[in-house]
């Protein structure tokens, strides 16, 4: 299959479900993070969010599964926050985006 685009596959994801008021938006939200852009997804926050490469060891992919508690500050819920988990195959997606690299594609 070709590879999964960040622009086409992953930023409409994060851009719909992440980047409102409150959460992660172009200021930078919860914890300093902004989802809304490559840029400031690969940048992360008080630490890296995704690790090229390695999805099931990126924190993005983790929150999108289910709590992560085995980080400093705990994230406590499965993310998006307050709102319907995605849906299996969305996550998948990103996992693959992050496995093949995390491309600015």
């Amino acid at each position: 299959p070709p590879p999964v685009s960040f622009a086409a596959s992953v930023l409409p994801v994060l851009q719909a479900n992440c980047t409102f008021a409150g959460c992660h938006p172009a200021s930078g939200g919860q914890r300093g993070l902004s989802l809304n852009s490559y840029a400031n997804v690969l940048a992360g926050s008080t630490r890296q969010v995704v690790i090229p490469g390695n999805g099931v060891a990126s924190l993005l992919y983790r929150v999108l599964n289910g709590p992560v508690t085995d980080v400093s500050p705990t994230v406590p819920d499965q993310m998006p926050r307050f709102r319907a988990p995605l849906s299996v195959p969305t996550r998948e997606t990103i996992r693959a985006w992050i496995d093949e690299g995390a491309l600015n594609n």
